[in-house]
C-alpha cells in the first residue's frame, strides 16, 4: 500500500520506547490475543477492569489489520462507526466514545452512565417522533441498532427515566 498503511506505520514506535504509563505497548499489536478478548468479554463481570479495555482493543485491532493491509472484522466496523455516529448526531465527546484507561470521562459520568444516557435519548426521541408506539417495540429496536441486548436497553431505560433527569 504505497502512500497508506505501510507508510504511516513506518514510524510507529518499537513496543518499549513509551514504557511510560499512558501509552499502548506498540508491541502488543501482534501478540495480543483479539479473538479471545472479545469473545470473553462479554461473560467478564461489569467491575473487570478489561471491559474498560474495550474501545482500546477495539481500536488497535483495526489498526493492526488496516496496517497490515487487512480488512479489519466487520465488528471492529460497527463499533467504531457507532461511536462516530454518537459523535456527530448524539453530541457524545470523541474522549468518552474513543475511551482509553489511562483517560479521565469528560464528562463526571461513568462509561455505563454515558451509554445509558445514550441509549435512553435514542428510546425518548423515537418514542417523541412516534407517540403511539410500545415502548418495548422502540427498546428492541435500539436494542438491535446499537448492537446491545434487549435487557441492557431496558435497564439503561428504567434507570435513566428514575433518575429525574428526562422531564416531559
Amino acid at each position: 500500500m504505497a502512500g497508506g498503511a505501510d507508510d504511516y506505520f513506518s514510524d510507529a514506535p518499537a513496543g518499549d520506547e513509551h514504557p511510560e504509563e499512558g501509552r499502548f505497548d506498540w508491541a502488543e499489536l501482534e501478540s495480543f490475543d483479539y479473538g479471545h478478548y472479545f469473545e470473553t468479554i462479554g461473560e467478564t463481570p461489569v467491575d473487570d477492569p478489561r471491559r474498560g479495555e474495550f474501545m482500546m482493543r477495539t481500536m488497535a485491532l483495526f489498526i493492526r489489520e488496516w496496517g497490515s493491509g487487512r480488512a479489519p472484522p466487520e465488528s471492529v466496523m460497527a463499533t467504531l462507526a457507532m461511536a462516530f455516529t454518537d459523535i456527530l448526531l448524539y453530541g457524545a465527546q470523541p474522549n468518552d466514545q474513543f475511551y482509553l484507561p489511562w483517560r479521565p470521562s469528560a464528562t463526571g459520568f461513568s462509561r455505563t452512565e454515558i451509554r445509558d444516557i445514550a441509549l435512553c435519548a435514542e428510546v425518548r426521541s423515537i418514542l417523541h417522533a412516534t407517540p403511539h408506539r410500545a415502548v418495548t417495540k422502540v427498546l428492541q429496536e435500539v436494542a438491535d441498532r446499537r448492537h446491545k441486548t434487549f435487557e441492557t436497553v431496558r435497564a439503561a431505560w428504567y434507570a435513566q427515566s428514575k433518575s429525574g433527569r428526562w422531564t416531559g
